[in-house]
């Protein structure tokens, strides 16, 4: 429960801070993909938060340039 809160604690300042700088950035710069990074790097820290870890198996089967889920 507490890690669920510090997640969404971290989410909600991470979107506000992005929401700061991120949307006029893109609009000066007309590209997103500063946001974009810094927003995975978010979810991805907030992932970390939870304690959820990421296991890749059979990577022998992955197409290089096609998405996976």
């Amino acid at each position: 429960m507490i890690r669920t809160l510090a997640v969404l604690a971290w989410w909600g300042f991470w979107t506000l801070l992005n929401g700061i700088w991120g949307i006029p950035w893109m609009y000066m710069t007309g590209r997103i993909d500063g946001l974009y990074r810094s927003a995975m790097w978010g979810a991805r820290t907030g992932v970390k938060l939870a304690g959820a870890k990421l296991e890749v198996r059979g990577r022998d089967h992955v197409q290089i340039g096609r998405a996976h889920v």
